[in-house]
Protein backbone atom coordinates (compact mmCIF):
# COMPACT_ATOMS: atom_id res chain seq x y z
CA UNK A 1 0.00 0.00 0.00
CA UNK A 2 2.86 2.55 0.59
CA UNK A 3 4.53 2.35 -2.39
CA UNK A 4 1.04 2.63 -4.21
CA UNK A 5 0.99 5.94 -2.29
CA UNK A 6 4.44 7.26 -2.71
CA UNK A 7 4.15 6.15 -6.54
CA UNK A 8 0.77 8.63 -7.07
CA UNK A 9 2.54 11.45 -4.72
CA UNK A 10 5.37 10.71 -7.32
CA UNK A 11 3.24 11.12 -10.35
CA UNK A 12 1.48 14.05 -9.05
CA UNK A 13 4.65 16.13 -8.31
CA UNK A 14 5.88 16.04 -11.77
CA UNK A 15 2.43 16.57 -13.39
CA UNK A 16 2.57 19.67 -11.24
CA UNK A 17 6.29 20.63 -12.18
CA UNK A 18 5.44 20.12 -15.88
CA UNK A 19 2.55 22.00 -15.35
CA UNK A 20 3.98 24.75 -13.86
CA UNK A 21 7.32 24.47 -15.72
CA UNK A 22 9.45 24.23 -12.36
CA UNK A 23 12.07 21.79 -11.03
CA UNK A 24 10.38 20.21 -7.81
CA UNK A 25 13.53 17.91 -5.30
CA UNK A 26 12.52 15.00 -3.57
CA UNK A 27 14.38 13.41 -1.00
CA UNK A 28 14.16 10.65 -0.03
CA UNK A 29 16.07 7.97 1.87
CA UNK A 30 17.59 5.29 1.40
CA UNK A 31 17.02 1.30 3.42
CA UNK A 32 20.14 -0.05 4.67
CA UNK A 33 20.87 -2.30 1.61
CA UNK A 34 20.77 1.18 -0.52
CA UNK A 35 18.00 0.19 -1.74
CA UNK A 36 14.92 2.80 -2.08
CA UNK A 37 11.16 1.95 -1.32
CA UNK A 38 9.30 1.66 -4.30
CA UNK A 39 12.49 2.35 -6.15
CA UNK A 40 11.57 1.09 -9.04
CA UNK A 41 8.12 2.95 -9.94
CA UNK A 42 10.07 6.63 -8.27
CA UNK A 43 13.05 5.89 -10.74
CA UNK A 44 10.34 5.39 -13.95
CA UNK A 45 8.81 9.36 -12.57
CA UNK A 46 12.31 10.92 -12.14
CA UNK A 47 13.92 12.98 -14.81
CA UNK A 48 16.99 12.73 -12.73
CA UNK A 49 18.24 11.07 -9.99
CA UNK A 50 20.68 12.07 -7.74
CA UNK A 51 22.49 9.91 -4.75
CA UNK A 52 25.07 10.92 -2.28
CA UNK A 53 27.07 7.60 -2.00
CA UNK A 54 30.28 6.46 0.69
CA UNK A 55 33.12 6.21 -1.72
CA UNK A 56 35.00 2.74 -1.13
CA UNK A 57 38.36 2.47 0.45
CA UNK A 58 39.87 1.58 -2.55
CA UNK A 59 38.25 4.85 -3.99
CA UNK A 60 39.56 6.69 -1.33
CA UNK A 61 42.79 6.46 -1.83
CA UNK A 62 42.98 6.69 -5.80
CA UNK A 63 41.18 9.81 -4.91
CA UNK A 64 43.66 11.13 -2.85
CA UNK A 65 46.11 10.36 -5.99
CA UNK A 66 44.34 13.12 -7.60
CA UNK A 67 45.48 16.10 -4.41
CA UNK A 68 42.08 17.85 -4.22
CA UNK A 69 42.66 20.53 -1.05
CA UNK A 70 39.87 18.39 0.26
CA UNK A 71 40.24 15.00 0.85
CA UNK A 72 36.64 13.76 -0.54
CA UNK A 73 34.90 10.78 1.03
CA UNK A 74 31.62 10.40 -0.60
CA UNK A 75 30.23 10.53 -4.44
CA UNK A 76 27.08 12.76 -5.99
CA UNK A 77 26.19 10.36 -8.17
CA UNK A 78 24.26 11.25 -11.20
CA UNK A 79 22.68 7.49 -11.28
CA UNK A 80 19.58 9.29 -14.16
CA UNK A 81 19.03 12.40 -16.57
CA UNK A 82 16.28 11.57 -18.51
CA UNK A 83 17.44 14.36 -20.86
CA UNK A 84 21.29 14.38 -20.79
CA UNK A 85 24.30 12.38 -19.31
CA UNK A 86 23.40 10.33 -16.44
CA UNK A 87 26.32 7.71 -14.23
CA UNK A 88 28.09 10.95 -13.50
CA UNK A 89 30.29 10.93 -10.04
CA UNK A 90 31.59 13.81 -8.54
CA UNK A 91 33.99 13.79 -5.63
CA UNK A 92 32.99 15.18 -1.95
CA UNK A 93 33.66 15.59 0.98
CA UNK A 94 30.63 15.30 3.45
CA UNK A 95 30.45 16.59 6.74
CA UNK A 96 27.94 14.46 8.60
CA UNK A 97 28.55 16.77 12.28
CA UNK A 98 27.54 19.93 9.98
CA UNK A 99 25.09 17.91 7.27
CA UNK A 100 27.32 20.30 4.43
CA UNK A 101 28.79 18.62 1.29
CA UNK A 102 31.73 20.34 -0.07
CA UNK A 103 32.72 20.21 -3.83
CA UNK A 104 36.40 19.20 -3.19
CA UNK A 105 37.09 20.00 -6.87
CA UNK A 106 36.26 23.57 -6.87
CA UNK A 107 37.53 24.29 -3.15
Amino acid sequence: KEWEELHQICKTLKTVAQELEIAIIVLAQLNDDGALQAAKRMRNEADILIKLMPMTNEETIEALSKRYRISPDYWIYLDKNRDGQGEVKIPVRFEKSKMQVIDVANA
